[in-house]
């Protein structure tokens, strides 16, 4: 009987998928810091599209270098997710092509992010030099694991947040 009732809340039980949450290297680590997902408006914003930053858009929060790849189940379990669709952002053009919008939010932070967060993806043709010198500084200076800052590097900081906080980190 356990068993079938199991099968039932697993059938039952939202299918969203993963999500991507864009953001910049600084952010990243303020997000992993706290542990927390949290924007200046009052929601939080995903997509289902993994390559919506190279959609010609202007998006907000300045420079895109890495994504946050989210289990969408997990994550509903404990959130309302809705979906959005951004009318400013709508050419109807678009429509029913890789560049067509289908962004999902969350009306509050989200707290314990890491335990939704399956992988981060940095995308090195996006990173800049000033994001790539903060992940340095935040290093400790008796770890030996570092390089000084001219050899400072992109598979440094891939090794930082896997290292610092034991979360897969792929570099496209």
């Amino acid at each position: 009987m356990k068993r079938l009732i199991r099968n039932l809340i697993k059938e039952e039980a939202k299918q969203v998928g993963t999500l991507y949450h864009f953001t910049n290297l600084y952010n990243l680590s303020l997000i992993l810091e706290e542990d927390l997902l949290k924007s200046k408006n009052d929601w939080v914003s995903f997509t289902r599209n993994k390559n919506f930053n190279k959609i010609d858009r202007n998006l907000p929060g300045g420079d895109i270098s890495c994504i946050l790849v989210i289990n969408g189940d997990n994550l509903s379990n404990n959130y309302k997710i809705e979906p959005f669709h951004d009318q400013k952002f709508f050419r109807e053009r678009d429509f029913g092509t890789d560049k067509m919008e289908s962004e999902e939010r969350i009306k509050s932070p989200i707290s314990s992010i890491k335990s939704y967060i399956e992988n981060i993806i940095l995308l090195k043709n996006e990173i800049k030099d000033w994001e790539i010198e903060n992940i340095y500084h935040k290093q400790d200076s008796e770890n030996t694991l570092w390089k000084d800052l001219d050899n400072f590097k992109i598979e440094d900081v891939k090794n930082y947040f896997q290292n610092t906080y034991g979360i897969t980190v792929n570099i496209e």
